[in-house]
């Protein structure tokens, strides 16, 4: 399901040192005109949500989701869980 004025792409680590560069992360930014939900209020509903969802919040505009703890599968609940919180509004 598409979610309007949500951008997710996927890419490289930006924190060279801390995790291997070759595990891909999740980036995700919005348009704060069209989702009117800082990104304060989108980790704290994430992490706080069930199941909990830590991000990082590294990117400027955004945060990112590494995946590399996640079990086959466990990626539906991610996007369930991104899909829930986009949807809802402030």
């Amino acid at each position: 399901r598409e979610l309007p004025g949500v951008c997710l792409h996927k890419g490289e680590g930006i924190s060279p040192g801390i995790q291997f560069r070759s595990i891909p992360r999740l980036y995700v930014s919005w348009n704060r005109d069209i989702v009117d939900r800082t990104r304060e209020e989108m980790v704290a509903e994430l992490k706080h949500g069930q199941p909990a969802i830590v991000v990082s919040t590294m990117s400027d505009d955004g945060f990112e989701i590494n995946p590399h703890t996640l079990e086959k599968g466990e990626e539906w609940m991610v996007v369930q869980r991104l899909q829930e919180v986009f949807s809802r509004q402030a």
